[in-house]
């Protein structure tokens, strides 16, 4: 546990001292009594040899590596009660053989009244940042595998504190590019404005810190939410709806003029809560329902939306009962913004109206082939093979080509991807080495999966030892036929061409 409170990690009130930090064997971790202060030298060393005890998987099994996951409660005056819900959370998530790994408990003093608790959020937030460019410092300089994915869960008006310490950690690493630091955010019941993401909206600077420092960002909220559906009441500057009680104001936000951001997806979980959970009660019966737990665990897992969805486990059936109709949310939601550029050059925001697309609908156009591969396979591979596809008039994604200075590169890759017919993914040994590219393959078999159509199309570098390594990685790429890059650029272009004839 990581502790922001006074008199000794007990008191009501942030500390002025700095962060405290503690650990705990007993079981139950709800038992704060038992838990005994380290120094931060030592619960960091005690971190890395967690993480460093985590089995060492390759590749291909990425989706069972194990996590390092930062819980950020909401509401929990007394220390008492934020290691209550962290006891659940470890308890159903963490703890035991199918356990996700280790959770570190963020635990900061809440305080009655919205707007005092909003400040108090935001100081927080400031002390857990330091904890964030810790994490961003130690992922840099670490030496060998990782053998943890890196991921936070906050909930409530913990949202709100996570919020303002992505932005402070993002802008002290000086807005470094590739720089996620969380493989997975999950916002539980986010008390934060539902338009968050979007262009224009008040916060927008801090949602973009986010964006930049997550892989992926999954909203979970209910349209019966009774707390949080008044919340929006509460707030002195204005009534703007919750995000943990409406979900996104856009499906997928609206992160720049006319550009979408597919990597921030959200699911309306009020069907998983029985009728017998009241309104007031919905807001903190996330961690005790057995259905959006396993939600949880998929999200963490890394497994994709597109898988999820088909298999039914974004929905319930717990609610509502019978002849009841469903609510819809909130209708104060903001209307997209889009910016326009005036003769004299200021900016101006207009209203744009239009319907909601699709979660995997972006505004790039669609290519035939998405190129994935590591840097170091560049300029002997994808840089040729790229311009061999133009070339032959096939369309391709080839991130040299696509990125442009100032773009969100997890925005224009999740759209690549996700528009792209096809992924030719060049797997040699610099591939193995890198996470990028491995995540891109991910996203891509996930995607082959949901769908039950042909999307990668393997294209191996290397002689038949690499071979080796390669498919030991990646097992479930063994039953495809692969093609070779010392066989010739002209060959490959030429089976793709037929495969295209064919689809």
């Amino acid at each position: 546990m990581v502790n922001d409170r006074d008199r000794d990690g007990s008191g009501t009130e942030p500390s002025a001292h700095g962060l405290t930090y503690w650990v705990t064997n007993t079981h139950p971790s709800s038992k704060i009594d038992k838990w005994r202060r380290v120094t931060p030298n030592k619960f960091q060393a005690l971190l890395a040899a967690a993480s460093d005890s985590f089995p060492d998987l390759p590749p291909g099994e990425s989706k069972d590596q194990r996590h390092v996951t930062i819980l950020v409660p909401g509401n929990r005056p007394r220390s008492k009660d934020s290691a209550d819900v962290y006891e659940e959370v470890c308890d159903r998530l963490f703890d035991g053989p199918d356990g996700l790994g280790l959770c570190i408990l963020y635990d900061w003093p809440s305080v009655p009244g919205y707007g005092l608790n909003r400040e108090r959020a935001r100081r927080c937030g400031e002390d857990l940042a330091i904890i964030l460019c810790q994490l961003f410092d130690w992922t840099l300089v670490r030496q060998g595998p990782c053998k943890a994915k890196l991921s936070v869960i906050a909930h409530g008006m913990g949202n709100y504190v996570l919020q303002k310490a992505m932005a402070i950690a993002w802008e002290r690493k000086n807005q470094q590019p590739h720089a996620n630091l969380f493989d997975e955010l999950v916002m539980v019941a986010a008390d934060v404005d539902n338009d968050l993401f979007d262009v224009g909206a008040p916060d927008k600077g801090d949602a973009d810190s986010m964006i930049n420092l997550s892989y992926r960002i999954t909203v979970l909220y209910s349209v019966r939410d009774g707390i949080l559906k008044d919340s929006a009441k509460l707030k002195r500057f204005g009534t703007q709806a919750r995000l943990g009680h409406s979900g996104l104001a856009n499906r997928p936000p609206v992160v720049n003029a006319g550009s979408n951001s597919p990597n921030v997806w959200d699911v309306d979980c009020s069907s998983f809560f029985p009728a017998s959970v009241s309104e007031p009660d919905i807001h903190g019966a996330y961690f005790q329902t057995d259905a959006v737990l396993f939600l949880m665990r998929g999200i963490l897992r890394g497994l994709d939306r597109q898988f999820l969805q088909p298999l039914g486990i974004t929905t319930g059936n717990a609610w509502p009962p019978a002849g009841v109709p469903v609510p819809s949310a909130p209708v104060e939601q903001r209307t997209p913004q889009l910016v326009q550029t005036r003769d004299d050059g200021s900016r101006l925001l207009q209203s744009h109206q239009e319907e909601q697309r699709p979660l995997t609908e972006s505004t790039s156009p669609t290519r035939e082939i998405f190129l994935c591969h590591a840097s170091e396979d560049k300029a002997a591979v994808a840089k040729p093979l790229s311009e061999a596809l133009t070339k032959a008039g096939i369309s391709n994604w080839y991130d040299a080509a696509e990125l442009g200075w100032g773009d969100s590169i997890t925005q224009k890759i999740n759209e690549g991807l996700s528009k792209a017919r096809y992924v030719i993914v060049v797997l040699s040994t610099n591939f193995l080495k890198k996470n990028w590219p491995q995540r891109e393959l991910n996203a891509a078999i996930s995607r082959e999966a949901a769908s039950g159509q042909v999307v990668v199309l393997p294209l191996v570098v290397g002689n038949a030892q690499d071979e080796q390594t390669i498919f030991d990685a990646y097992p479930l790429l063994r039953d495809k036929l692969y093609l070779k890059w010392n066989e010739g650029v002209e060959s490959l272009i030429a089976i793709l061409q037929a495969r295209l004839k064919e689809a």
